[in-house]
């Protein structure tokens, strides 16, 4: 686990369903305000309610940050004690896949991690949707639709690359393919190796070596702004999956989601 010693990230990925969302959010709404408590630097919360997907990510020095971290929010009575439900048994979550990931040379996000106030800055909405849940006793949830309609988009696309091609595959990532993506103005903003996955989640984690998986990350302000700026930059889809293939890529396509920031994520734009 050494590659992590100097900062890396936490990418989490859950099973979404979508028609618990309102509990969903209840949970996580209670889950982040408690961590922060404990410590954890929270990126934000992006769920991907077309796909199903529920995506957040943290931020840690060192794996002993991540150790201690850990047992502070994992092995507490508060957390053992399911208060963090607001009393409901059905969180809408089931199931985990979670990364551990070093940011590249090229990549915009770096350890530490650290919010800018203007893309903090929760709309008028949001702050109704907290006040809206704030108010909720325990057992209930919030009727609030899809709980949110922040247009702004956290797309996260894992990649599969090949044995041994995880060097070529970076360097052409961010030279070739972000780069002129950058140039044209879209908001690359990580380009992650992940080094572990964490299972066992309900036992403290376990950490098993990972070394198959590129993680990149783009921000748009809405649908219209990506498929604009993403029209600017002219790719050949075709063309740009086989380079992609030839630099390391396993297979031509990647996975992609869409997460929007929920109502108490810290990245809000």
């Amino acid at each position: 686990m050494s590659r992590g010693d100097n900062g890396f990230f936490e990418v989490r990925i859950y099973p979404l369903k979508q028609n618990l969302i309102g509990n969903t959010y209840k949970f996580m709404n209670n889950v982040n305000t408690f961590q922060k408590e404990t410590g954890m630097n929270i990126i934000g919360h992006f769920p991907d309610q077309d796909a199903g997907k529920y995506i957040w990510m943290r931020n840690y020095p060192n794996q002993a940050a991540l150790d201690q971290r850990y047992r502070a929010t994992y092995d507490s009575a508060v957390w053992k004690s399911g208060k963090l439900r607001g009393g409901i048994t059905e969180t809408g979550l089931a199931g985990s896949n979670v990364f551990l990931a070093t940011a590249t040379k090229y990549s915009m996000l770096q350890s530490p991690y650290v919010a800018k106030p203007e893309s903090a800055m929760p709309g008028k909405e949001a702050k109704e949707l907290a006040k809206l849940y704030a108010a909720s006793a325990d057992g209930d949830v919030p009727a609030c639709g899809r709980c949110g309609s922040n247009p702004f988009i956290f797309e996260v696309t894992l990649h599969e690359v090949k044995p041994g091609m995880m060097d070529s595959y970076v360097t052409h990532m961010g030279e070739n393919v972000f780069r002129p993506q950058e140039a044209k103005g879209i908001r690359v903003f990580a380009q992650l190796v992940a080094y572990a996955k964490v299972t066992s989640l309900s036992n403290g984690g376990t950490f098993v070596p990972e070394n198959g998986t590129f993680i990149s990350i783009r921000l748009f302000a809405d649908e219209a702004t990506r498929r604009k700026q993403e029209m600017a930059v002219g790719e050949d889809k075709e063309a740009v999956a086989k380079a992609a293939q030839a630099a390391g890529r396993a297979g031509l396509n990647t996975i992609v989601f869409s997460g929007h920031p929920s109502f108490y994520s810290q990245m809000q734009q």
